[in-house]
């Protein structure tokens, strides 16, 4: 009886532990985008549960101020729209998305079996008040949404050049891609 008691405690103790781990965004590159950076950064917050992701990505947001693309991708893949709530996208851009902004409903990504791919590469201030901070971004998605039952995971690389070749075919873009944003999308998972 008292070794299970010990192994309740030692188990609670862990989970706490794991739960306070800190996060730290740096360990997404912000020069190129890759899409296992934000699959690891997602295992590892799901990790923490709800609440601990949320604590994580607040104190990251808070010594990170301002607009972070990165926050940016990790809260829409993080959060869903709750109900008949809107989702709405980060107040952050006017950017060139191919095809119909309201066909994209994650947008800055689109999420293809998990791999989450950025739409564009053209990233320009808000229309009327500037930029959204990540914070104030991630206190909408805490506030408004619900936490994503999908559980990220990493990806072979079959998966990665399936995931590609759907994304590729969709018909949201509405036209044939160029070659160089065929290239712009396959670097996201090499």
């Amino acid at each position: 009886m008292k070794l299970s008691r010990l192994l309740i405690v030692l188990l609670l103790a862990l989970a706490r532990t794991a739960a306070a781990a800190p996060f730290d965004i740096a360990s997404i590159g912000v020069q190129q985008y890759k899409a296992d950076d934000y699959i690891r950064a997602a295992v590892a917050l799901q990790a923490m549960g709800r609440e601990g992701a949320c604590q994580a990505l607040l104190a990251s947001a808070k010594t990170n101020p301002g607009p972070d693309l990165r926050f940016f991708v990790l809260c829409r893949m993080l959060f869903t729209q709750r109900g008949t709530n809107e989702f709405r996208h980060p107040y952050y851009y006017r950017a060139y998305i191919i095809g119909d902004l309201r066909d994209w409903r994650l947008a800055p990504i689109e999420l293809v079996d998990g791999m989450p791919f950025l739409l564009t590469a053209n990233w320009g201030a808000a229309d009327g008040g500037g930029p959204e901070s990540a914070e104030n971004y991630l206190q909408y998605c805490m506030a408004n949404c619900d936490w994503n039952t999908y559980s990220f995971r990493e990806v072979t690389p079959k998966q990665k050049s399936d995931a590609l070749a759907k994304f590729l075919s969709s018909n949201k873009f509405q036209r044939r891609l160029t070659d160089f944003e065929q290239k712009f999308f396959s670097a996201q998972i090499e």
